[in-house]
């Protein structure tokens, strides 16, 4: 089960695309979609194709615009000067993680995994990973020191030794907050770096598009996009 913000003011999403009849499986749209809007959890549908009824009756359902894609459409990639340099950001912020938790090391693993993964499906994809990771909403406060102690300020008092990293065991409350607070500083000097370099980056592909005269195809990611913006919108978000 998927534990849901109880915060208001967050974004709750449930993204279905698919290419054959919605009417599968042994949930019924109508419940589904009741269950989700309960919740405040937005559905979007993204079907691949032209048409199909089952898929409008359930956008319908979920009071929702029913986006259609051509499965086979890729998105856009142009290469942009700050693409190495935002790459190799992304890198440094994992060194600013301190794991912590029977499940810390592991989740750091997982971490490394997915920048790895992101590097073989393309390099458009490993840099919007990085780019993420520079984010607020990246929070990773159930395995790092650094997170958690930003979202519970008494985390390194309330928290036992045997749950911290080796290299914090045995120190000081001061010492603790020392480590922490050098690697909060290096974090935030990295996101700032990253989020400066992805605007000049956005900037520059804006400029391309318009040289090479590129429109903005349908495709997954720019449904997805469009979809997120609209619902943002409603909440306020700018």
């Amino acid at each position: 089960q998927l534990q849901w913000s109880s915060d208001p003011n967050a974004m709750k999403f449930v993204f279905v695309a698919g290419n054959e009849e919605f009417d599968q499986g042994p949930i019924t749209a109508a419940t589904a979609m009741k269950d989700a809007a309960a919740k405040d959890i937005s559905v979007q549908l993204i079907f691949c194709g032209s048409k199909d009824e089952t898929w409008e009756r359930a956008a319908k359902l979920a009071q929702s615009d029913l986006m259609t894609i051509d499965q086979n459409q890729v998105a856009q990639h142009i290469p942009a000067p700050q693409d190495d340099e935002i790459l190799a950001l992304g890198q440094q912020l994992n060194s600013t993680y301190v794991a912590y938790g029977a499940e810390g090391g592991a989740s750091m693993q997982r971490q490394q995994e997915a920048d790895a993964s992101s590097a073989k499906m393309s390099k458009k994809v490993a840099v919007e990973r990085a780019q993420l990771k520079s984010k607020k909403s990246y929070d990773n406060r159930g395995w790092d020191v650094v997170d958690a102690t930003v979202s519970k300020p008494k985390f390194l008092e309330e928290t036992k030794d045997e749950y911290l990293p080796a290299e914090m065991r045995g120190k000081t409350l001061e010492e603790k907050k020392q480590i922490v607070a050098a690697k909060t500083a290096e974090r935030e000097q990295l996101k700032l770096k990253i989020a400066k370099l992805e605007t000049e980056r956005a900037t520059f592909i804006d400029s391309e598009k318009k040289k090479q005269n590129l429109g903005a195809e349908q495709s997954l990611e720019t449904e997805l996009m469009k979809s997120t913006k609209k619902i943002a919108e409603k909440k306020g978000y700018k």
